[in-house]
């Protein structure tokens, strides 16, 4: 409990009192001998005195717990606008944060991209004779190709000469 609603029910006591000693005070001044005939009183009389006593302090303390009640909705608005404001700051900070995880899955999935992508290396060495027996000429051509990236699939290769185009075949 705060200090102003502790603070507010002290001061609701202490007003009760001077209620109950107000209306007992003007008791005893409009009519001193009152209190004399309090064993005399009928239970219609009784009522009437405690209704009317009882119902002046019911009539403050509704009103003072309207009051409050008034006051713990304001405090309650107050959080609620204040919870209000840290969800909608959430939500922007997870927003920004898929943000950065999409372009950090987008970065990944291009690196993966890279390294999965065939990436040939071709070492072509060639060699050249002259056969004077038979008057040709003789090249030898050494080709090594050597993949060190992803899988490579549907390679041709073709080489061109002079005569034409020889297809040496598929590699998979």
């Amino acid at each position: 409990m705060n200090t102003k609603k502790k603070d507010n029910i002290i001061v609701s006591i202490i007003i009760t009192v001077l209620l109950f000693s107000a209306i007992l005070g003007l008791i005893w001044l409009y009519s001193p001998d009152a209190f004399k005939h309090v064993k005399e009183m009928r239970f219609n009389d009784w009522g009437d005195f405690l209704g009317g006593t009882f119902g002046t302090v019911a009539l403050f303390w509704l009103i003072l717990g309207y009051m409050l009640q008034k006051q713990e909705l304001q405090q309650n608005t107050e959080a609620l606008k204040l919870q209000a404001e840290e969800l909608k700051n959430t939500v922007e900070e997870y927003r920004h944060m898929v943000e950065v995880n999409n372009q950090q899955f987008l970065l990944y999935k291009k690196e993966l991209d890279i390294l999965n992508s065939p990436n040939l290396i071709i070492d072509l060495t060639y060699s050249y004779h002259y056969d004077q027996e038979h008057m040709l000429s003789l090249v030898e051509l050494h080709i090594n190709i050597k993949n060190v990236g992803g899988e490579a699939q549907n390679i041709k290769i073709k080489i061109k000469n002079v005569d034409g185009e020889c297809e040496i075949g598929n590699l998979k």
